[in-house]
């Protein structure tokens, strides 16, 4: 068996049946190695029974029940500390995700490496061309908060690709996905070259707010995430995914 090139990492908190779609339909994965790393953040009895049999029947190469409940970036860092040695790529996803496509990840991959073919043009504005060679972190959705700060244009973290050699530990004082953010933010700040790819949709649905994690309310003693202070400034490229011949249609940099 091949070594994998990336290595998807599945925080989950309860929520069996969300995450049994989003493993069922990951099944459908074709033309890269990858392996699943499924981090249990202190589930129910039940929720683990289920995850042991998926385990068992191959959707989940390493399984870890995680005896306290670390929330999404603990989780994260835990499946990296598990990922095969070997692996170029960290996947970090949702459990709330579920795929629709089996070449969903060669395309990510392949922007990642810089050998997607596409025809530049810019969303009413004169004509771009995309930066040559790879990208470090490659997001399948972006966020635009321009009630955070004008034209802010900063990466999802639902179905994010990191490439080990950036990596960073995330922290832990921050709510929610903060840790997450902050740690992209600073790889960018560090020369880590980011893109989203924001027309992703047709390859998966995302039930947003569907993961067990995303219940879990914040921590009101932990550190206020400061997404505007982050990302100001930051250089991210976007690039619109259609399907058909002008399937990577549309490139922008904010």
């Amino acid at each position: 068996m091949s070594e994998p090139v990336v290595s998807i990492i599945i925080p989950n908190y309860k929520s069996p049946h969300i995450i049994d779609v989003c493993l069922r339909t990951l099944e459908m994965t074709e033309g890269i190695p990858y392996e699943v790393i499924v981090v249990d953040n202190a589930s129910d009895e039940a929720t683990i029974a289920e995850l042991r049999k998926h385990k068992e029947e191959g959707r989940i190469t390493t399984l870890v029940e995680n005896p306290e409940n670390s929330l999404y970036s603990g989780g994260c860092n835990i499946g990296v500390q598990h990922a095969n040695p070997a692996s170029t790529f960290f996947l970090l996803l949702n459990s709330d995700i579920g795929f629709l496509r089996p070449d969903w990840l060669v395309k990510l991959v392949a922007w990642a490496d810089g050998t997607i073919e596409y025809k530049p043009s810019v969303w009413g504005l004169k004509p771009a061309t995309p930066d040559p060679g790879p990208r470090d972190i490659v997001s399948a959705g972006f966020s635009w908060d321009t009630n955070v700060l004008p034209s802010l244009c900063r990466p999802e973290g639902f179905c994010l690709l990191i490439r080990r050699s950036v990596w960073r530990d995330m922290s832990m004082d921050l709510p929610w996905h903060g840790g997450m953010e902050e740690a992209v933010a600073q790889s960018i700040r560090e020369g880590a070259k980011c893109g989203v790819l924001s027309q992703y949709p047709p390859y998966f649905v995302h039930r947003e707010g569907a993961s067990g994690t995303a219940s879990i309310p914040p921590d009101a003693n932990k550190r206020k995430p400061d997404i505007a202070g982050w990302f100001s400034g930051l250089r991210v490229e976007t690039l619109d995914f259609y399907f058909g011949p002008d399937e990577h249609d549309s490139y922008i940099v904010w």
